[in-house]
């Protein structure tokens, strides 16, 4: 039976999908986050979440369309706890701290913290520091193959963190995750023929930290001009409507093009090897439903 003082191996697989698929899919790392402690912690980090998701909509409208952000709550040493870590477009980091310190004090509860991303420092430390803190609370009694060894999750997934001597159990969901990088974003992503890509599904543990998904967001922003010169160049030589024959050939074209594996795409580093999983459909959407949303907003990561 699990234990629910401690996130368990799903619920530490969700948040390490969700917070790379922030990265390579959205190109928007983890540069700032808070915790909350007190007697409702969870309730008061969701009204901080929405509250600046809606000044955010207000200050960038196009790029916070949809804010990236994880909770995870847990109980150490008999104190509830909520931590948050979440995307703020470098553009208004400074205003979003302003507010912040001023608007966090609302909560009315007696211990708030947070910290952002400074200038000079690497993006890539401060997201995974971040993950870090988010997933102390893994259970230490997990344990997975990391190379030819065999270590706790939570040393991997968590290091450098002083980890609580106990934990208290905690009642209802221990964590949520915002849509677009949860499993709708997910699926979105799926369903533009750029399927999710999970070391920790595949069980290569030993690439969690290396920070592949700033060349993975990379590679895919090339791989998706590829795709959509190659499937505009398909709506030329095959245009809809001309006769059966014609259509059908369009189908099988886009059947091919769209069939392609996204793991034997171009890529600048060496892909884990991957793990196959039962129903997994990731690559058998359908032509005509894709071909109706091509278009992509993407964004440059540093």
């Amino acid at each position: 039976m699990a234990d629910s003082r401690y996130l368990q191996k799903p619920q530490v697989g969700a948040i390490e999908d969700a917070s790379s698929f922030s990265v390579y899919e959205l190109a928007r790392p983890l540069n700032f986050r808070f915790t909350v402690r007190g007697c409702n912690p969870k309730a008061c980090a969701s009204q901080i979440i929405h509250n600046a998701e809606v000044r955010l909509k207000y200050w960038v409208p196009v790029e916070c369309a949809e804010l990236p952000w994880i909770l995870v709550v847990s109980k150490p040493s008999g104190t509830m706890s909520a931590d948050v870590g979440m995307h703020v477009p470098s553009s208004t980091m400074s205003d979003f701290i302003d507010w912040f310190s001023a608007r966090a004090g609302d909560c009315s509860l007696q211990n708030i913290e947070f910290a952002a991303l400074q200038n000079g420092q690497r993006p890539k430390d401060f997201h995974f520091a971040t993950l870090a803190a988010l997933t102390r609370s893994t259970d230490p009694a997990i344990i997975v193959r990391q190379g030819r060894d065999r270590r706790r999750l939570v040393e991997i997934v968590s290091p450098g963190i002083r980890h609580s001597d106990s934990y208290g159990t905690v009642a209802g969901r221990r964590y949520e995750i915002a849509a677009c990088i949860g499993k709708l974003g997910q699926r979105r992503a799926k369903a533009r023929h750029f399927p999710i890509m999970s070391p920790f599904r595949d069980k290569a543990f030993d690439r969690l930290r290396d920070a592949w998904e700033w060349a993975e967001c990379k590679d895919r922003r090339a791989e998706r001009k590829r795709f959509e010169d190659e499937a505009a160049a398909i709506s030329v030589r095959f245009p809809p409507n001309i006769d059966v024959l014609h259509d059908a050939r369009r189908v099988a074209e886009l059947r091919r093009l769209y069939g392609r594996d996204i793991r034997e795409m171009k890529r600048s580093f060496d892909l884990w090897p991957s793990r196959p999983r039962k129903h997994d459909k990731s690559n058998k959407t359908g032509p005509l439903r894709i071909e109706k949303s091509l278009a992509q907003c993407l964004y440059v990561i540093d």
